[in-house]
C-alpha cells in the first residue's frame, strides 16, 4: 500500500486538476452567454434582410435570380459542403459526431468541393481522404458578423459563377433542452422562394414599388447579406454547442475528481490509523521491554 505522503501528494494533484476543469467549466458557460447575446443583437439586421426579400418576391413573382435557381442554368458546377466542427479539444464527442455525420454525407457524393470552419475537422477529413478547398480560420472560437460575411461573399461568389451549383452547410445545432447536440444537413444555396412567402394566414396582395437600379439588382445584393445571417446563427450555433459539450465534459471531470478524492481520503485515513496504531504498538512493546529489563 502506497504511503500516506504518497497519497497527500496524489490528493494534492487531483485538487489541482479539479480546480482546472471547475475553471474551464465556468469559462464555457460565459461564453455561451456571450455569444447568444452577439446572436440576439444582429438578429433583427438579417431578419430585416429576410422581410424584404419576402417582399420583392411577393411584388415580382416572376422575377428570376440565380441566388433562388431561376433563370438560365449553369452546367458543370459542383456541390459544394461547408462543414462546421471545433479549434480545440476537451469537448467531449463533439467533434468526433460532426465529424463522422460529415464523412456519411460525402461518401455519397462525387467530387465534392469542401470547406471547412475549425482545423480539427479539416485535419480528420483531409486524414479521411477528402481534399479541403478551403479553410475558414478564427470562426469556429471567435464567430463574428465580418467572419461570416467573409465567408458568405466566398460561397456566393462562386455559386453565382457557376463553380457550385448547390452550397450546403453541416454544423451541430442545440436542442430545445440545452443538454444534446445533433448534426444537422441544411440546403444554403439556391435559396428556396417558398420560405420567405408569408404564410396562408398573413396573406399580402403585391404592391407597386420601384426598385433601383432594378429589382434583380436589389435582390441579388440582399441575398447574400441573407446568407451571412444564416452564417452567423449557424457558427454561433455550433460555437455554442462545441462549448455546451465542453461544459458537460469539465463538470463530469470534476464530478469524477471529487469523487475520486472522496475514495483518497478513506485510504489516506486508513494508511495514517494503521500507522498511528503501529507506532502505538511499538511503543507499548518498548515500555514493556524496559519494564521486563528493570524487573530481572
Amino acid at each position: 500500500m502506497a504511503s500516506a505522503r504518497d497519497i497527500q501528494s496524489r490528493i494534492k494533484s487531483v485538487q489541482d486538476t479539479m480546480k482546472i476543469t471547475n475553471a474551464m467549466y465556468l469559462i464555457s458557460s460565459t461564453k455561451v452567454k456571450k455569444a447568444r447575446r452577439a446572436l440576439n443583437d444582429a438578429l433583427p439586421h438579417f431578419m430585416q434582410s429576410e422581410q424584404l426579400i419576402g417582399e420583392i418576391l411577393r411584388d415580382l413573382p416572376e422575377l428570376e435570380d440565380r441566388f433562388f435557381g431561376t433563370g438560365e442554368p449553369i452546367l458543370g458546377g459542383k456541390k459544394g459542403f461547408l462543414v462546421i466542427s471545433g479549434d480545440k479539444g476537451l469537448a467531449g464527442a463533439y467533434n468526433h459526431n460532426i465529424v463522422k455525420f460529415a464523412e456519411g454525407i460525402l461518401q455519397k457524393e462525387t467530387d465534392p468541393d469542401v470547406y471547412v470552419v475549425g482545423q480539427l475537422g479539416a485535419l480528420a477529413l483531409q486524414k479521411a481522404g477528402y481534399p479541403v478547398n478551403r479553410r475558414f480560420t478564427g470562426a469556429a472560437q471567435q464567430p463574428s458578423v465580418s467572419r461570416s460575411r467573409r465567408m458568405a461573399a466566398t460561397l456566393c461568389q462562386q455559386f453565382a459563377d457557376g463553380e457550385l451549383s448547390e452550397v450546403y452547410i453541416i454544423y451541430t445545432r442545440m436542442e430545445e433542452h440545452g443538454e444534446e447536440a445533433t448534426p444537422v444537413l441544411q440546403k444554403l444555396l439556391p435559396l428556396s422562394a417558398e420560405a420567405f412567402r408569408p404564410g396562408e394566414d398573413k396573406p399580402q396582395k403585391p404592391q407597386q414599388v420601384n426598385y433601383l437600379p432594378d429589382a434583380g439588382a436589389v435582390l441579388g445584393s440582399i441575398a447574400p447579406n441573407y446568407v451571412t445571417g444564416y452564417l452567423f446563427g449557424a457558427l454561433v450555433e455550433a460555437y455554442c454547442s462545441e462549448e455546451n459539450a465542453r461544459m458537460l465534459a469539465m463538470k463530469s471531470a470534476t464530478d469524477s475528481a471529487a469523487e475520486m478524492l472522496r475514495e483518497l481520503s478513506v485510504i489516506y485515513n486508513s494508511v495514517r490509523q494503521a500507522a498511528i496504531t503501529q507506532q502505538i504498538v511499538e511503543v507499548a512493546g518498548g515500555a514493556k521491554a524496559q519494564k521486563r529489563k528493570r524487573t530481572s
